[in-house]
């Protein structure tokens, strides 16, 4: 086995470690649930699920579209963050009834 094969599935290993320890987070209940926190997390569960699926297309050497995804992944955490700090409420409400 090559380095650079050593190295990408080292760089894989710590990455499920990174998600798991995230994803236990992720699980607890939200302390104030509302509209807002609740369409984060489920952006957020985008995120999770385009991370686990680059992490598969890298292990599989399809870098060309685990790096088109990752794209995707950006702009999917860039919009949780954007519903959770400055989104508007009526913003908020259609996005959740198109995501929910």
């Amino acid at each position: 086995m090559s380095t650079t094969t050593t190295n990408l599935n080292t760089l894989l290993a710590r990455s499920v470690e990174v998600e798991s320890a995230l994803t236990q987070f992720f699980a607890l209940p939200p302390c104030y649930p509302s509209e807002r926190l609740l369409l984060t997390r489920a952006l957020c569960g985008i995120v999770f699920e385009h991370a686990e699926s680059v992490k598969v297309l890298t292990s599989l050497g399809n870098f060309t579209s685990a790096a088109g995804l990752v794209r995707l992944q950006y702009e999917t955490l860039v919009r949780a963050l954007w519903i959770f700090y400055t989104a508007s409420n009526e913003a908020v409400g259609n996005l959740r009834s198109e995501l929910c």
